[in-house]
């Protein structure tokens, strides 16, 4: 239903969901002067959001601990939404993208940082690739996206910051690999993104 979030009994036997209820309820207190929140507390029994509008609200970390809290025949159905890609990589990818957009959003250093979260890569896609690095992050990102302008955009940014900075910043810098660019924008053949959707056995 509607406001099945509030239902225990709909998310994983093992998910801690007090936690999760308590940070929903957090962005929908921090969110409660927007229209589409406001409308729902003023015009509906109990004022309680449903899930299509309580996500509108939800911060990056909110949405991705949702996700890990859902049953897993649930995770497996949005997964499978990305060429069928495995619902536990899925969610790691969704934890450590919120951890770098977390750290942008606190002007914290990308460059050189070890990621304390790091994604799951499949064995074929790690290769050459660390896993704590940002560019680890930025080939999930890569395959979740779907606006190519934008994201094309982004990694020609990224390179003119490379190229500005060139005599004290590298690549190697943030993880970047051979042909990074070219892995990003999914120009060469045998790129990672179509090993993400292999079996990691």
């Amino acid at each position: 239903g509607a406001i099945g979030y509030l239902d225990k009994n709909n998310f994983d036997e093992t998910a801690d969901y007090d936690d999760l209820l308590l940070k929903i309820r957090r962005c929908l207190e921090q969110a409660k002067d927007s229209p589409i929140i406001k409308n729902f507390k003023e015009n509906y029994i109990d004022g309680e959001a449903p899930l299509y509008a309580a996500v509108e609200v939800f911060t990056f970390g909110t949405l991705a601990l949702f996700y890990r809290c859902m049953k897993k025949e649930d995770r497996i159905v949005i997964a499978s939404q990305y060429e069928e890609v495995d619902e536990r990589y899925l969610s790691s990818w969704l934890v450590s993208i919120a951890y770098v957009r977390n750290l942008c959003t606190h002007f914290n250093r990308l460059y050189l940082k070890e990621l304390v979260k790091k994604p799951l890569l499949y064995k074929k896609q790690d290769r050459g690739v660390s896993r704590d690095r940002l560019f680890a992050v930025l080939c999930c990102m890569r395959f979740l996206f779907r606006g190519e302008g934008v994201w094309h955009s982004f990694v020609n940014s990224l390179e003119d910051l490379f190229d500005e900075y060139s005599d004290c910043v590298k690549p190697s810098g943030i993880g970047c690999v051979d042909l990074w660019k070219e892995k990003l924008l999914d120009l060469e053949p045998n790129n990672p993104f179509s090993i993400l959707i292999q079996n990691s056995k």
